[in-house]
């Protein structure tokens, strides 16, 4: 609506979900500087976190070993005794890789998710950076 006016509002705000649904550019301020500006996927490939697989399923107990020797694959959790999740940098590349050895580690799967970065996670980044002064 107010780029078609050749205007600009600028919204403050917390709550990531909202300065995506409301936000065609995004600005994160640091110490009252701007440290990154885009549109909301530029800034989510822009700190270099890929998807997050999650897996659900039954016998996972020896899944986080197994994905552990994968290319591609890191930021592996088990997050309960049947949950596992995983980074990838290429869902492409890696999502068969990943559902062979978490079978081959004897799981059987119930349900997998494919989860992509958020705002936050974005957020989370650049405010965990050291300060760049």
């Amino acid at each position: 609506m107010n780029s078609a006016r050749g205007t600009t509002m600028v919204l403050t705000t917390h709550q990531m979900d909202e300065a995506e649904q409301m936000s065609h550019r995004i600005a994160f301020l640091r110490d009252g500087r701007i440290v990154r500006v885009g549109e909301s996927d530029e800034l989510k490939q822009s700190i270099g976190f890929q998807e997050q697989i999650i897996i659900r399923g039954q016998g996972l107990a020896a899944a986080p070993e197994a994905l552990g020797h994968l290319p591609g694959v890191f930021d592996i959790r088990s997050i309960s005794g049947n949950r596992v999740s995983c980074r990838v940098d290429s869902r492409e590349k890696r999502l068969s890789m990943v559902l062979e050895a978490v079978l081959g580690a004897g799981a059987v799967l119930e349900d997998l998710e494919m989860v992509e970065p958020t705002l936050e996670d974005v957020f989370v980044a650049l405010a965990s950076q050291p300060d760049p002064d």
